[in-house]
């Protein structure tokens, strides 16, 4: 599944959506997933659902037009 990472503004978390928002979430910010983001506010990447309902992120993608 492709996702949409966006950082939120107002507290440490990371808002996670897919394209047509059956799955939005919201977890938080992590040093490592932080990283992914470098200077940007909005990343996309692949991954997979775990159990708690948490994203687990295979690899950053290229951005999308969503």
């Amino acid at each position: 599944m492709i996702i949409k990472l966006q950082r939120a503004l107002n507290n440490n978390n990371v808002l996670v959506y897919n394209k047509d928002r059956s799955f939005m979430g919201e977890q938080p910010a992590t040093e490592a997933m932080l990283k992914l983001f470098g200077n940007k506010f909005k990343i996309y990447a692949k991954g997979e659902l775990c159990g708690d309902g948490l994203f687990v992120i295979d690899r950053v993608v290229k951005d999308r037009d969503w």
